[in-house]
């Protein structure tokens, strides 16, 4: 609450409080993956801006929260906000990107849909940002495994969520339909869309 204070004083104060939390003991790893979370949100340039220091300290503060995250006790996980553990793993996955560490944001898609956070809504980004890099590398293949096993592996509807947000792409955009044709498994995304298909007509679209 101070940090949304439009007072410098008031913010400067919870950056401080934020700061201090980042030796709090396992016993209180919420507390301290929040406070590292903002942190790293204190952090984020604006958009348009090439901000390496920034995006460098957004990317140290979420790793500890993370590495926080993993190292927590089982026992305690119902204590964490899913919402606010999946914005540590996005804007991880951002600072990676814009400092041009692909593996590291690859690692970090496949570590959040892998995660206990796999049942929030939005989770779709790292999916999109997963088939991005696989493209431009041209692994192909990847992308289609990927999304067969996200497809598989997740709640009914993230694939039909996932498709219907890119549902604006041109064919040359459309990484999948892409990879379709260049690995030859046109039954696979024919299958991936007529599920997507089924369930909104199931839904009443």
């Amino acid at each position: 609450l101070l940090y949304e204070s439009t007072n410098e004083q008031d913010r400067e104060y919870a950056l401080f409080l934020y700061e201090k939390n980042r030796y709090l003991d396992d016993s209180m790893c919420a507390e301290k993956l929040y406070s590292l979370l903002g942190l790293a949100e204190h952090y984020v340039p604006q958009p348009g801006l090439v901000a390496i220091d920034e995006w460098t300290k957004v990317k140290e503060y979420t790793e500890e929260a993370l590495k926080c995250w993993k190292d927590s006790d089982a026992a305690l996980r119902p204590n964490f906000n899913l919402n606010r553990c999946k914005r540590v793993y996005m804007l991880s996955v951002q600072a990676c990107m814009a400092l041009g560490d692909k593996k590291r944001a690859r690692d970090r898609c496949t570590d959040a849909l892998n995660s206990d956070i796999k049942t929030c809504r939005g989770t779709s980004d790292f999916l999109t940002t997963l088939v991005q890099i696989y493209a431009e590398q041209e692994d192909y293949l990847s992308i289609i495994n990927t999304v067969e096993k996200q497809m598989s592996g997740k709640v009914d509807f993230f694939i039909p969520a996932w498709l219907m947000s890119r549902s604006r792409q041109t064919n040359k955009d459309d990484w999948l339909r892409r990879a379709a044709v260049a690995t030859g498994n046109i039954e696979v995304v024919i299958r991936i869309y007529d599920r997507a298909i089924n369930y909104w007509a199931y839904q009443g679209l």
